[in-house]
């Protein structure tokens, strides 16, 4: 059995600017996107997070070696959380969009297509990336949703590379209260 998420609808999408294109690292083949990190502003939220109520879209995302890719966001109150580290394998991504949720299926060490997955990390997550991002956080429960928030995307390995099209929170508007449900289908 796998388990699907499906997102409400309602739900407010802020995003960085989707006619520019980020690369994977910036420079060389190793190393962060520029800006580092990327800041992106919400507002007009419900002022706590409920992780059943929060999304992170990575759109577009091509690169030859997705292993490499590790992304952690942090709070406008300082909550960080890694919401990809160490997935995708060795199978290159073309222009492909995930939505992670914190209560989604795990995304795998082989090729992922595009979808609503949850939170992972399949390994460490490299010292050097977020040296200065401290420890992390199992959750965005009772975070602050109105702010910056900021999106920390690096590439962890030498030789490959990639793009990303642009980065996207979702988040409800003040006074929204559906959930996210979550329903099972059997696979054969």
């Amino acid at each position: 059995t796998s388990g699907m998420v499906a997102l409400p609808n309602g739900l407010l999408s802020f995003c960085t600017p989707l006619e520019r294109t980020y690369r994977v690292p910036a420079s060389g083949t190793s190393g962060p996107v520029d800006p580092y990190p990327i800041l992106i502003s919400v507002a007009n939220v419900e002022p706590r997070v409920s992780s059943r109520l929060f999304a992170v879209q990575l759109v577009d995302l091509s690169h030859s070696f997705p292993l490499d890719v590790e992304v952690v966001v942090k709070a406008p109150s300082g909550q960080q959380v890694v919401v990809v580290n160490e997935v995708g394998g060795s199978v290159p991504l073309r222009n492909v969009t995930y939505t992670l949720v914190e209560q989604g299926p795990a995304m795998t060490d082989h090729f992922n297509p595009p979808g609503v997955y949850g939170f992972t990390s399949l390994g460490t997550v490299s010292a050097t990336s977020f040296a200065s991002a401290g420890s992390f956080d199992a959750s965005f429960d009772g975070a602050t949703g109105n702010g910056n928030w900021s999106v920390y995307i690096y590439d962890a390995n030498f030789l490959d590379t990639g793009t990303l099209g642009g980065v996207c929170i979702l988040m409800p508007p003040e006074g929204f209260s559906a959930m996210f449900s979550t329903t099972t289908t059997t696979t054969t």
